[in-house]
């Protein structure tokens, strides 16, 4: 994955690939190992199905592709 900066994702509407908003992302967790991004925090009106919640209730969501545009975030 080429390098993305936290400013270039935190606050943006995260979607599928495919158009499906799922909410604004609040943050992310990162490999310290690595420097990965591993998992986006999304803050959604509606629970997400199947979504696992942190602490502040934000669904953790996991991704194999991300892909930053002007004003969305599009995983896979």
């Amino acid at each position: 994955m080429s390098e993305i900066l936290m400013d270039q994702i935190i606050g943006k509407v995260a979607t599928s690939n495919g158009g499906h908003r799922f909410g604004r992302i609040e943050d992310v967790v990162i490999d310290t190992d690595t420097g990965e991004v591993k998992y986006l925090l999304i803050r959604s009106e509606d629970k997400l199905s199947g979504g696992r919640l942190d602490a502040q209730g934000r669904t953790v969501v996991s991704f194999s592709t991300l892909k930053v545009t002007e004003n969305y975030v599009m995983f896979s």
